[in-house]
């Protein structure tokens, strides 16, 4: 007796077909990505020299903490607090 003449199911999954040639075709069709930056794009990533300037300071900034050698001024800084919160 001949239950199935067209032989095993996993044969005639019309999902497994496509899948196999989504992967064929995968496989041929590899992208590459590319990147261009202008020229103005370029020219905004160059440092200016209030950047170079206010990097100075910072590194002074924080070698000084580093070192123990930073003195905060208490009154000034509660005193930019007053004048924040009583706008």
């Amino acid at each position: 007796m001949n239950i199935n003449p067209f032989g095993p199911v996993n044969h005639t999954n019309p999902y497994q077909k496509q899948a196999e040639t989504h992967k064929s075709t995968q496989a041929s069709e590899k992208k590459h990505d590319k990147v261009e930056i202008s020229e103005a794009a370029k020219e905004l990533q160059k440092k200016s020299s209030v950047e170079l300037e206010r990097e100075e300071k910072i590194q002074a900034l924080k070698e000084k903490v580093e070192a123990g050698e930073y003195q905060v001024d208490s009154h000034a800084v509660a005193k930019k607090f007053y004048e924040y919160w009583s706008k």
